[in-house]
């Protein structure tokens, strides 16, 4: 919240300055100034641009670099921008492990797409030793938020599940749910 009113400080205390936007260049260059101010919203959402290459030529290393920096103020959105980049080794070197640290970051704030990839990466213990228990623990919560492809996760998984396997992992997802409670 602090962010979000520091943000609207900067934009308003140059107002003045700013064009009636006609084209994504007018965007991305005030989204760089907001960034390289520091704001991890403007970090992701030109890490963003440069990821898709709208307004700026497509640059997949300069996505993760402001991807990164978003990251690392915490912010969920980059965090799996930035592990989705990481683990198909786009725009720099393949790293799983920091890949999955970044999902689990996300996900552990209720990013539910980092959630369904946490899941189905520990399912099959790719780039991280395989756990059912924490793959049910997020692929159910992913699922119950809509996601489509962690609900099929969720049934091919439940499906190779004992019975105490899955009230084990019934009791992780409770427990997660109870501690966001708080």
């Amino acid at each position: 919240m602090a962010a979000a009113v520091a943000l609207m400080m900067a934009v308003s205390a140059v107002a003045a300055e700013v064009p009636v936007p006609g084209t994504y260049g007018d965007v991305v260059r005030w989204y760089r100034k907001a960034a390289e101010a520091g704001y991890a919203r403007a970090q992701f959402l030109l890490g963003y641009k440069y990821e898709v290459g709208e307004g700026v030529p497509r640059d997949l290393a300069q996505a993760r670099r402001w991807y990164a920096r978003a990251a690392a103020q915490g912010a969920a959105p980059a965090q799996y921008r930035l592990a989705r980049l990481l683990q198909r080794g786009l725009g720099g070197a393949r790293d799983m492990a920091r890949a999955i640290g970044l999902y689990r970051a996300a996900a552990e704030q209720g990013h539910v797409a980092a959630q369904s990839m946490l899941g189905y990466l520990l399912a099959l213990g790719e780039g991280v030793a395989q756990d059912v228990l924490e793959a049910y623990q997020w692929l159910a919560l992913a699922a119950d938020a809509g996601d489509a492809a962690a609900k099929a996760n969720f049934h091919r998984l439940a499906e190779q599940l004992s019975s105490a396997e899955i009230a084990a992992g019934e009791a992780r997802v409770a427990a997660w749910r109870k501690a966001r409670v708080r």
